[in-house]
């Protein structure tokens, strides 16, 4: 066989992710200091849908660390998505 073609149709399920729910935006846990200088700490977990950071500023979470940097900004959409900018 040179190829194979194969088609298959059917409904494909559909999903909904999930919301962050409302609440108060976070605050720094901590500082951290950098060669940018001093900068806030926040958990990701603890972010609120909506907020907005501008760097520098670190943010934590059991699996990763984001570093946003002077001049950069961030914004968490409905679903905890991050949003950077430069």
């Amino acid at each position: 066989l040179v190829n194979l073609r194969l088609r298959i149709t059917g409904v494909a399920p559909t999903f909904t992710l999930p919301e962050l729910p409302e609440r108060p935006e976070a605050r720094a846990s901590a500082c951290s200091e950098t060669p940018e200088g001093s900068a806030p700490v926040y958990a990701r977990d603890a972010l609120a849908p909506g907020q907005r950071l501008a760097g520098p500023a670190l943010i934590t979470e059991s699996v990763a660390t984001l570093w946003l940097a002077k001049g950069w900004s961030l914004r968490v959409d409905r679903w905890g998505n991050l949003w950077l900018r430069r």
